[in-house]
């Protein structure tokens, strides 16, 4: 039986997200990465992050380094052969579903770019899930 590992994470920017289009069917794809700080005496964790299609271009155009996000989703992870014949390298990330906008590096001050309230919500790929089972309680992530 195959799993799966779906992780919230709290945290801040460290740059600005990198978003490109890929592929034959020309995809929006936008990495970024956030710091998590689980304890206010606590080491900080780097996790990378990937979002696609309207998810991606709502985070390339709305977020910067430095802004406060909560981000919803699946544990990922790509394994390849180093070029050099090494061996075998891998990474994990979060591929995202779900992005709340908490908060901007620049909030308080105006800007000339028209930004979403803290606490805006994207329900990322939600047309891409199935429906969950009826009765289902997801504590305020995703779809009812």
């Amino acid at each position: 039986m195959s799993g799966f590992v779906k992780i919230t994470a709290v945290g801040n920017l460290t740059a600005d997200p990198k978003h490109q289009i890929v592929g034959q069917n020309q995809t929006s794809k936008c990495e970024f990465r956030i710091a998590v700080t689980p304890r206010k005496d606590g080491p900080t964790s780097f996790i990378p992050c990937v979002a696609w299609k309207g998810t991606a271009d709502l985070v390339s155009k709305y977020l910067e380094k430095g802004s406060k996000v909560l981000v919803h989703g699946e544990w990922s992870q790509d394994q390849w052969e180093a070029q050099d014949g090494s061996g075998t390298r891998q990474k994990d990330y979060i591929t995202v579903n779900d992005v709340v906008f908490l908060g901007s590096p620049n909030q308080g001050q105006q800007t000339q770019q028209a930004q979403p309230q803290a606490g805006y919500h994207n329900q990322g790929q939600q047309g891409h899930r199935p429906p969950p089972p009826a009765g289902y309680n997801n504590n305020g992530f995703g779809p009812p």
